[in-house]
């Protein structure tokens, strides 16, 4: 993923990189809003072995097939110098618009990594069925991966990344925090499909920025940096929102989560809203 993620601004013109984004994540979306649902389909009328099974074989026939268009040279500017791995570390870790990004990514990965991890629970403890749980989840994937596109050439033709993270970010936390006070499944699949809009509008403007903002020798490290964030951001808000969710409930976890990802990341959605606008923005 972020070897893909850092290959890609080097196929793409600045003024498009929006739209890259979105292409490149739009597949790995629909790998997740396709492997909860089948998978659920499978458990219940079988086993979660088999879903397990069946989702490998899947991997290894997607992989073996996409690697036979993988590209072969990537048009990266000439006459660049090496650089070693702590100048490269340094000199991004001084480009303020990156530093935001990453802590926005975090943040955000706060909040969307307790839906990830706690919303299943929350729904079986409803009287869900598996295949019911793997429905709302594949919603709010299709819901990601539609409006990646739109998002991307969004941004691309405003050119407001720090504008459309906010709103992307106290979206996700309000929604965030609906779930736990809904119980009909309608409302819930609705919130699931927002929610996947949010996240589709926060992240495609984020990793189009730190692809924008980083230096063509550093992309591959600039994007490695922003996954870490994000999937650091899933792993610690799991970890804190376990014992807050047993200690005093689904809707206090919820909430909490909503609270401290918005707090990490404001932060940073002002870091991005500084920087100047991309000469090489549309429209500019």
């Amino acid at each position: 993923l972020t070897a893909s993620l850092g290959l890609y601004p080097s196929y793409c013109a600045s003024e498009d990189m929006g739209k890259g984004f979105a292409k490149i994540t739009t597949g790995l979306i629909l790998g997740f809003s396709l492997g909860p649902y089948l998978g659920g389909l499978i458990a219940a009328n079988s086993s979660y072995s088999r879903a397990f099974i069946v989702a490998g074989i899947i991997l290894i026939a997607v992989f073996a097939a996409g690697t036979r268009y993988l590209p072969e040279e990537p048009r990266l500017p000439r006459g660049l110098d090496a650089i070693s791995p702590l100048s490269g570390l340094r000199s991004l870790l001084f480009k303020r618009s990156l530093l935001g990004c990453w802590a926005a990514a975090f943040g955000g990965s706060f909040i969307s990594g307790m839906f990830m991890a706690f919303f299943p629970l929350y729904l079986r403890g409803l009287g869900m069925s598996a295949a019911g749980v793997g429905l709302l989840f594949s919603l709010r994937s299709v819901a990601n991966g539609l409006f990646r596109l739109p998002a991307g050439l969004a941004l691309d033709r405003f050119n407001r990344p720090g504008t459309m993270v906010f709103l992307g970010l106290v979206s996700l936390a309000l929604l965030n925090q609906l779930f736990v006070f809904i119980e009909d499944d309608l409302t819930l699949a609705a919130l699931s499909v927002l929610f996947g809009v949010a996240i589709a509008f926060t992240f495609n403007s984020l990793g189009t920025t730190v692809a924008r903002e980083s230096p063509p020798e550093l992309k591959g490290m600039a994007m490695g940096l922003y996954t870490t964030c994000f999937y650091s951001g899933c792993l610690i808000s799991n970890f804190l929102m376990g014992y807050v969710v047993e200690a005093g409930g689904y809707r206090m976890g919820f909430g909490l989560s909503s609270a401290i990802g918005l707090f990490l990341a404001l932060p940073g959605v002002l870091l991005i809203a500084r920087q100047k606008p991309s000469s090489n923005a549309p429209g500019r």
